[in-house]
Formats: C-alpha cells, structure tokens, sequence
C-alpha cells in the first residue's frame, strides 16, 4: 500500500458515509483502493466504480457499498459517490451516465478551487 495517497471526500461522499454509521469503513475504502487505485470499473473520465465489503455485516462485496472515486496518478485520490447496497438497487445505465456526469462537474470544481 502507497502510505502517500491523499484521500479527499466530496461533500455527498462524506454525508454517505455518516449516513452509514459504520466505524471503519473509511479505513477500509482507503486501504482497498490504496493497494490498487486502478481496481474496480473505469467508467469514463478517469472515474472508477469499485465494490467494499460491509465491515459489519457477512453479505461480501455484493452486498456492500459502491464507492465512485477519481485517480490517474500522482498522489490524491478523490472519494467521489457511496452507495449501500441495503438501501438502493443497482444503478440503471442512463443513471450511471447521469451521476458520471455531475461526479465530472464537482470534480471540475474541486480543481478549481486547488
């Protein structure tokens, strides 16, 4: 694992992850990612989609959390969408496209702001 990573949270991953009340997750997201921060889905525009495992509960992957996040290279990895997998369906296709988009627009406005 690359102890240099820099993970910074979008305002609606972090309100995500309180809303899940897991102690724990946080660390586990990082460390999954951490150790290949080009895992999971590329889903366009250098966004990733990879699956966590819950760390309270038995269901695996599947039955975990989503996480959307941002990485090319360098050193910081941007924490973008959570989803738990308890609390909402797959996402369709267009809503995918849709949440890739406006994942673009914050992250474009977090850049800004560097």
């Amino acid at each position: 694992m690359n102890p240099f990573y820099e993970f910074i949270q979008t305002p609606i991953f972090s309100a995500r992850l309180d809303e899940s009340k897991e102690p724990g997750l946080l660390e586990e997201i990082e460390v999954e990612i951490a150790n290949n921060p080009h895992a999971g889905s590329l889903l366009g525009g250098g966004i990733r989609k990879v699956r966590i495992a819950s760390t309270k509960r038995s269901e695996g992957k599947r039955g975990g959390y989503r996480i959307w996040y941002f990485y090319q290279t360098g050193e910081s990895i941007y924490l973008l969408f959570l989803i738990d997998k308890r609390k909402a369906p797959d996402l369709m296709p267009d809503q995918e496209k849709l949440l890739i988009r406006e994942l673009k627009l914050v992250l474009s406005e977090v850049n800004r702001g560097k």
